[in-house]
C-alpha cells in the first residue's frame, strides 16, 4: 500500500482537489459505458414481438413496414424475422413541427 502525505494544503483546497478528480473519474466511466452500450446495442437483434413491443406498434403494423414500405429491414432465421437494434434506431425520425399561420396571414 502506498502512503500519500498531503501538506501545505488547506481543507478547502483539499476538498476541492478530491471533487474535481472524483467527478472527472465518474464522467469517465459513464462515458466508457455508454460506448459500450451503444456498440452493444448495434449487434444485437430483436424478436418480432420486442421490436413491435419497443415502438408501440402491433406486429401486422410491423409488417407493413418491413415488407410493404420497406422502412425496416429484417432478417431471416429459420423462421423467425429478427431486426437489428441499430436500423430500428436509424428508422426513427424526427417530426419537425410546422407553425400554422392563422386568419387572413399567408403561408410563406
Amino acid at each position: 500500500m502506498e502512503i500519500i502525505q498531503i501538506q501545505n494544503l488547506s481543507i478547502d483546497e483539499l476538498s476541492a482537489l478530491i471533487k474535481t478528480s472524483t467527478r472527472t473519474a465518474i464522467t469517465d466511466i459513464v462515458l466508457e459505458l455508454l460506448e459500450n452500450q451503444t456498440a452493444k446495442r448495434e449487434e444485437i437483434y430483436g424478436t418480432r414481438k420486442e421490436v413491435a413491443k419497443t415502438l408501440r406498434i402491433s406486429l401486422p403494423t410491423l409488417n407493413s413496414l418491413t415488407y410493404k414500405y420497406n422502412i425496416l429491414k429484417g432478417y431471416r432465421l429459420k423462421g423467425r424475422v429478427l431486426y437489428k437494434w441499430a436500423e430500428v434506431d436509424k428508422a426513427l425520425t424526427v417530426i419537425e413541427t410546422k407553425s400554422y399561420l392563422r386568419g387572413n396571414q399567408k403561408n410563406n
